[in-house]
């Protein structure tokens, strides 16, 4: 965690040395999730985080990343600066009927999966009492980081090693019985079973 609850923002330096902690500590790591971005890009991009994202891949974690809420104002087709990058998976929302992409969500070519991402129940702090909706990109993110979590720990019960991150993605996209826009929609169940 980053960031302080409820920011409305954060620094890219204070991710960078979150993300460099993450490569420092790699042996019990699985996944990083970046529910963050900015941008409307349709080609990979290169940031001050290329460099940590791609030791961190090297290093066997997968990363996902939100895609963004910036769709219905997406005239290029675009995903956020941070999930363009090759060495992570760009992550969109699906509709509450999930079954369709969320009008809000960004999409386009670079977009790897879809997950659920409206209105989805989280548990809020006691001032919000209890449960709420909610809905973005950045929720729909974390099902495949814990898509990843269930999934490595399933390959190394039955193999004694966790799958490489492109190992994982293969598997995601050959397992999916569903998909949007020509994106494979995460399916835990069938990921596991896949890998039998």
């Amino acid at each position: 965690k980053v960031f302080e609850d409820f920011a409305s923002g954060g620094k890219l330096a204070d991710v960078e040395a979150a993300l460099q902690w993450v490569i420092a500590n790699a042996y019990d790591v699985a996944a990083v999730n970046l529910s963050i971005g900015y941008g409307d890009v349709n080609q990979p991009t290169h940031t001050q985080l290329s460099d940590e994202l791609s030791a961190i891949k090297a290093a066997g974690i997968v990363t996902v990343v939100s895609s963004g809420n910036d769709g219905r104002e997406n005239t290029a087709d675009g995903i956020n600066v941070l999930a363009a990058n090759d060495d992570v998976i760009a992550v969109g929302a699906l509709d509450r009927a999930e079954t369709a992409r969320a009008a809000w969500s960004q999409h386009g070519d670079l977009l790897d999966v879809y997950a659920p991402g409206e209105d989805v129940m989280v548990d809020m702090p006691w001032f919000y009492s209890g449960e709420r909706a909610v809905s973005g990109t950045s929720f729909a993110a974390p099902k495949v980081a814990g898509a990843v979590a269930i999934v490595q720990e399933a390959a190394i019960s039955e193999y004694g090693q966790a799958l490489s991150p492109s190992q994982f993605e293969y598997l995601l996209s050959v397992s999916a019985h569903d998909a949007v826009e020509g994106a494979p929609v995460v399916d835990i169940d069938a990921m596991v079973a896949s890998l039998q």
